[in-house]
């Protein structure tokens, strides 16, 4: 009982409901935000969100599977654009919509599965050549409105306010964080960090690791559909170009390799510490802004290899007290 109220991650168990009390409790600081931001301010919470959300999609093929998919913009773009042909094509309710911008990205990463069987550089390839295939289909079908002529893009209305938009976010972080913890809690989660470590000796003592990956792929794909298909009202404005762009791709491989990739805190303080030098940058060194960010990122991954969390471990070991020497046996 007390290992299913447990999670192992970056070699510490963390209790279940404390971590649940306190994404909960984060959850609830954030929706009191609002009324005293201004409309930048809770744009920015909105993005930022947006892209912790992303990151810890990703996490949980990348980092607690040890998958390295360098395609999982292509669920985020799936999202957006299931979103759209939903609610401005077929006249879907808006929040029927979003989730099935979701269920369309986990569909696709159904059928994209057997590259599982691919490991290491060669599976990184090939969910890259898979984000490049799917942005060029987008782009000629004429169902997707790809780029020919007038009908490029879409454009949405303006139907909900910045606010409901933030507390919409909220509201999907502590859902995919709950369904992340289930998962991590369940024999999957468990299983899953088993074939992390070794997955011929995961298969010789009787897991099934081919189902283990496929549940984490396709919920991983899922949330990052559902990210998509919000983030594609918010800005009122999508096109293949920006949507399907290698940043959705990159950016949360390095918010959870800096956070601590493989931990469920990893993302979100990786996306949170990123996110606030970004805007810093961007605000005073607008001209530099991009070279500075990333030297700060080549810096980080030099003297952070293994991500922020590592560091806070690092800290925790060496202040806190050690156990004094007791026998096993009692040599009286």
């Amino acid at each position: 009982m007390k290992a299913n109220r447990a999670i192992k991650a970056k070699g510490v168990f963390i209790n279940r409901n404390r971590y649940m009390l306190l994404i909960l409790l984060a959850g609830f600081m954030l929706c009191l935000c609002p009324p005293f931001l201004n409309t930048y301010q809770v744009k920015f919470l909105s993005f930022l969100l947006i892209n912790i959300l992303i990151a810890c999609s990703w996490n949980l093929i990348g980092g607690f599977c040890n998958y390295f998919s360098f395609g999982h913009g292509v669920f985020f773009g799936i999202g957006a654009y299931a979103f759209a042909i939903a609610w401005v094509r077929f006249g879907i309710y808006f929040y029927l919509s979003l989730i099935l911008g979701g269920i369309m990205s986990a569909g696709v990463a159904l059928l994209m599965s057997p590259i599982l069987r691919l490991k290491g550089l060669n599976f990184a390839l090939a969910t890259l050549a898979l984000l490049e295939a799917v942005r060029i289909i987008f782009q000629k079908w004429g169902f997707t409105r790809g780029l020919k002529g007038f009908d490029a893009g879409w454009k949405f209305p303006m139907t909900l306010s910045d606010q409901h938009f933030f507390y919409l976010i909220v509201l999907v972080f502590i859902l995919m964080q709950i369904s992340l913890v289930g998962f991590m809690a369940s024999r999957y989660g468990f299983a899953s960090a088993a074939f992390k470590e070794d997955e011929l000796m995961a298969r010789g003592i009787g897991i099934n690791t081919t189902v283990c990956k496929i549940l984490a792929f396709i919920l991983s794909a899922f949330w990052a559909g559902v990210t998509g298909a919000i983030y594609a009202p918010m800005i009122t404005y999508i096109s293949t170009q920006s949507i399907f762009g290698i940043n959705w791709s990159i950016k949360p491989i390095v918010v959870s390799i800096f956070g601590g990739i493989g931990s469920l805190l990893g993302p979100i303080i990786g996306g949170i510490i990123l996110n606030a030098i970004d805007h810093f940058l961007w605000e005073r060194f607008l001209e530099y802004h991009t070279l500075i960010y990333g030297i700060l990122l080549i810096a980080i991954v030099l003297f952070l290899p293994k991500g922020f969390m590592d560091y806070k471990d690092r800290l925790t070991r060496l202040f806190q007290k050690k156990k004094p020497y007791r026998p096993i046996v009692d040599l009286d």
